[in-house]
């Protein structure tokens, strides 16, 4: 009777561990789902980022044009080009690119832990079903020792 006890509770523990992974799997899938979602976001900023940059570069240009005969408009224009080429751009578009990358690597990094979730309950699974049919067998063999 015993050894039926203890097979029950290797099968609850079993379960148990299997319970907890299926639970982290779940947890880890919202996390990269979230990041997926995130990085989607990220990348269409840098684009919008861009895209407003070229844009300004284009009005810019127009103002090139009508420079040469009017002081102010060069001055706006010299400006403004430091201002669209400068340090704050170039900055911005490096902290895209760093946050996309810590991103990616997080992702990689979530990704491998789902991996070895889906991993652990296979394992767990195939130890589960071994410890049930030995729950049953031990049953069955106490059943016939009491027949």
């Amino acid at each position: 009777m015993s050894s039926l006890i203890e097979l029950g509770a290797k099968v609850g523990t079993i379960q148990g561990k299997i319970d907890l992974e299926k639970a982290e799997l779940l947890r880890l899938e919202q996390s990269y789902n979230s990041l997926l979602r995130l990085q989607t976001d990220v990348q269409r900023q840098c684009s919008d980022f861009s895209q407003a940059n070229k844009e300004k570069e284009g009005a810019l240009n127009q103002v090139k044009a009508i420079s040469s005969d009017n002081t102010v408009a060069k001055k706006y224009y010299s400006g403004m080009k430091k201002l669209l080429s400068g340090t704050g751009n170039r900055i911005t578009g490096f902290v895209f690119a760093i946050l996309l990358e810590k991103i990616r690597i997080e992702l990689l990094l979530i990704r491998n832990r789902i991996t070895h979730c889906e991993d652990s309950i296979i394992h767990a699974q195939k130890d589960l079903d071994k410890a049930k049919d030995n729950y049953r067998k031990e049953k069955e063999k106490m059943d016939q020792e009491k027949a």
